[in-house]
């Protein structure tokens, strides 16, 4: 029903591009491709299950623009519904034509940010609020999935040197999920969620494990109270609120830069970029 909204909003738009890609729920599900006949049935959607690596590098592509090229390193995590993604960029000299076949880099600057390492860990907001209800997480549910979250990610860490970095002060840390954004719109007491207060600010980590920590000691009823959370989000910010605490718990920084942005932007960018590169072909025949 939700995909024949979407669908109906696309058909209002015209003769409109579109990429419909899923993620992590559906490169689990087993009848996934029973979903997809019967939603290109009823909606025209074609829908497109992509990797976890192209679901990292979309996200990435759709955040950089609030990365800094001056700094050496960036760390950038996506926590989702099904999975969480966490990626590891360098900076490098910037050349004209590493930007000519579509690399990725800002173009911001004498230096890009690359793609070193990405992984995926098969730990998301939904996936674990299936796992663990509200009292579960005040009796060690909450605790666990911490622990679970820094096991998952030690090599990743090892092998890269992130934590050193971290601690050197040569890193940025870039959140694009719907925690981040809920846990900042909290701390911010705002009376609605905004984005465009929330787009691009940098939050505190220090405050934002203080929100964590208020929102485990509420009950279901004084979570779904809050304006930027509200009755659906009232569990599922538990469970983004404890991967969250897992990345700090093996990255510790100082603050954290807010992205409400994500794989859809970098969807869209790509496809400028496609229609961009069409013309411009068009012009030079």
């Amino acid at each position: 029903k939700a995909l024949g909204v979407c669908a109906q909003k696309v058909r209002r738009c015209g003769d409109a591009k579109l990429r419909a890609v899923a993620t992590e729920a559906c490169r689990k599900a087993e009848n996934f491709g029973e979903f997809r006949q019967v939603v290109q049935a009823r909606t025209g959607l074609d829908i497109e299950v992509i990797s976890p690596t192209e679901e990292a590098r979309l996200a990435l592509r759709g955040c950089l623009p609030l990365l800094d090229t001056d700094t050496d390193h960036a760390l950038v995590f996506d926590i989702g519904g099904g999975s969480t993604e966490v990626m590891w960029l360098a900076a490098e000299p910037l050349e004209a034509e590493l930007l000519e076949n579509g690399s990725l880099g800002n173009g911001h600057g004498a230096r890009r940010l690359v793609l070193q390492d990405c992984i995926s860990l098969p730990l998301g907001v939904v996936a674990l609020s299936e796992r663990f209800d509200g009292d579960a997480m005040a009796n060690g549910g909450y605790e666990r999935i911490i622990t679970e979250v820094a096991k998952g990610l030690a090599e990743f860490d090892r092998r890269n040197g992130i934590s050193q970095s971290i601690r050197a002060g040569k890193s940025q840390v870039l959140g694009c999920s719907g925690t981040v954004t809920t846990l900042a719109g909290v701390h911010r007491g705002l009376p609605r969620y905004d984005r465009s207060v929330i787009d691009g600010c940098h939050l505190p980590t220090d405050v934002a494990l203080e929100v964590c920590r208020e929102l485990l000691a509420m009950n279901q009823q004084q979570r779904a109270a809050q304006p930027c959370i509200g009755r659906d989000r009232a569990d599922l910010v538990l469970s983004g609120s404890a991967i969250f605490e897992g990345l700090l718990h093996i990255w510790p920084c100082e603050s954290v830069r807010v992205a409400d942005r994500g794989v859809r932007e970098g969807i869209l960018l790509e496809m400028m970029q496609s229609d961009r590169e069409a013309r411009a072909g068009l012009g030079a025949a």
